[in-house]
């Protein structure tokens, strides 16, 4: 099956293209062109991409960790109508069990798929932070990095789990972060007080990037 999505303006790897249009064959992109010589009508004025949003506590009135079996539908349609095509739901420090079941969640929506933006795993943020820059975060709930804990997280995610964001400082930071990569979890660094020295070590031992850098942090 053919169909055409014309636009006043479409974007590309290569920028932005004015009264194109993309034909479409069987789901997949079989061309972009101009749009045809008298042909006015336009089904978009921006036709672009669909965005991938890898970082989501929540929205439309509900939390990733809600515990609700349609949340996390509900969240990908809000997505999907925003313009993402894909997302990460992302935990918030909790107590371990109730971590566990968003992380469990979150897997079976990943796996069976649904409406609206595709869930394409679980982004852990917190409990392995300090108290300096916690944030929303409640420091009471805070723990410490050991191996056989994130292996457990792992495990209960299903290998969903595709970012595990930490403060390096923490004790056991360097070990943890070169064992999460060894399990194809990316490392992000946050809700930190850590100096430039234990930052630069982080990324050294395989830290991917930085999140709330400047206003949960300082700079």
């Amino acid at each position: 099956m053919t169909h055409v999505l014309r636009a006043r303006r479409l974007l590309t790897e290569e920028g932005w293209l004015d009264d194109h249009q993309l034909r479409i064959a069987d789901g997949v992109i079989a061309a972009i062109e101009p749009i045809p010589v008298g042909v006015t009508e336009r089904d978009a004025e921006l036709l672009c991409p669909a965005y991938i949003d890898t970082h989501v506590h929540g929205g439309a009135g509900v939390d990733v960790m809600d515990d609700a079996p349609d949340v996390l539908d509900k969240l990908a349609m809000h997505k999907a109508r925003e313009g993402v095509g894909s997302w990460l739901p992302t935990t918030v420090t909790a107590p371990l069990n109730t971590i566990h079941a968003a992380l469990k969640r979150i897997a079976q929506r990943c796996q069976r798929g649904g409406p609206g933006a595709q869930v394409l795993g679980s982004y852990l943020e917190g409990p392995y932070f300090t108290p300096q820059n916690k944030g929303a975060h409640p420091p009471e709930l805070f723990r410490e990095l050991e191996i056989a804990e994130l292996d457990q997280l792992i495990a209960v995610s299903q290998h969903t789990l595709r970012v595990v964001a930490l403060a390096p400082e923490k004790e056991g930071a360097l070990q943890a972060i070169r064992h999460l990569k060894q399990q194809n979890v990316r490392v992000m660094l946050g809700h930190s007080a850590a100096t430039w020295q234990q930052t630069r070590a982080a990324f050294d031992a395989g830290a991917d990037g930085l999140v709330h850098c400047y206003n949960g942090m300082t700079g």
